[in-house]
């Protein structure tokens, strides 16, 4: 494996690929979202290190996002063989077009809904009539909802919710540091690292956190025209896994340093609270929580646009 300080050189030359999708003749194409812990250190591990050419795969594009939504046009698109998404975003993926699959789980990550340190709010419920930002279409939003509904509000009618990335929060916090909302915002909404680095600064006000099922998603195509992939895949995903083990500290400064603002190593450490593989022994497939959290995802988006799921069609078999 390479040394850890070529994850800065790695980071140099992400910066050049943001500016174009990378071209169809590249043996894979793999779809990752930059503001998104723990994914993010995962997705430069494999970048930074011989890990996948050590597990045949010689040669792999790597195309960053915003948000899961974002990388589904791209993957629709014909541009992205496989793809790291959350949950909604996967599934909607699959009730798009059926021959994107989930081939592992990723990881656990954390969704929080914060508010204002001035703010009023102290519960969901008193979210009622207000506005909240989040990504659209990201995982954070079923999360939230569902949160909503416990808190015997409607969400298509008791909120609004408007379309807000990631990276848009902290300038919008910022600007409004000292006032009872965020603008027109009551609350806002997200995954992490950036809640937690809002959090770990005393930014916010934590209202509502929840954890969601991070998934590997490939197109059948790709996976029948490479019948070792999943295989191989699967396992340079524990071995990234591995190697953020063993170096913890080199990997979450890289991460860290990618940010146009350097990102608290506390934040990290916080988003990853919620991983089982930097403290367990590693694992990448599903167990039976993981199914019946994606099964409720499926039921959530089916109340939206109604499409026949089932688990067993979503899931790669071996």
């Amino acid at each position: 494996m390479k040394t850890p300080i070529n994850y800065f050189i790695v980071l140099f030359s992400l910066a050049l690929s943001f500016l174009a999708i990378p071209k169809a003749e590249a043996q894979v194409r793999i779809g990752w979202q930059k503001p998104w812990a723990t994914q993010g250190q995962l997705a430069q591990i494999l970048m930074a290190t011989d890990i996948l050419k050590a597990n045949k795969i010689p040669e792999a594009k790597f195309v960053s996002m915003q948000s899961g939504p974002e990388l589904n046009e791209l993957a629709i698109g014909g541009q992205l063989d496989v793809l790291f998404t959350g949950d909604l975003p996967g599934i909607m993926l699959h009730s798009k077009n059926s021959n994107w699959i989930a081939i592992g789980r990723l990881m656990y990550n954390r969704t929080v809904t914060y508010i204002p340190l001035n703010s009023k709010i102290s519960k969901l419920a008193d979210l009622k009539g207000k506005k909240i930002g989040l990504p659209l279409g990201a995982a954070a939003q079923k999360i939230l909802e569902a949160g909503l509904i416990e808190s015997q509000l409607d969400p298509k009618k008791d909120v609004q919710f408007i379309n807000l990335q990631m990276t848009e929060h902290a300038p919008l916090i910022e600007k409004h540091k000292n006032d009872p909302t965020w603008g027109d915002f009551a609350a806002l909404s997200g995954f992490d690292p950036i809640p937690a680095m809002l959090e770990i600064k005393g930014q916010v006000k934590p209202l509502h956190v929840g954890k969601v099922v991070a998934v590997v998603m490939a197109h059948k195509d790709f996976l029948k025209a490479n019948p070792k992939f999943r295989e191989n895949f699967l396992k340079s995903l524990t071995q990234a896994y591995e190697h953020f083990k063993s170096n913890r500290t080199d990997v979450d400064e890289a991460y860290s340093k990618s940010f146009a603002l350097p990102m608290p190593i506390e934040a990290l450490k916080l988003a990853a609270s919620v991983e089982p593989n930097l403290t367990n022994p590693i694992r990448v497939s599903f167990n039976e929580d993981d199914l019946t959290s994606l099964k409720a995802t499926a039921e959530f988006i089916n109340q939206k646009n109604k499409f026949k799921f089932s688990i067993e069609n979503f899931i790669a078999r071996d």
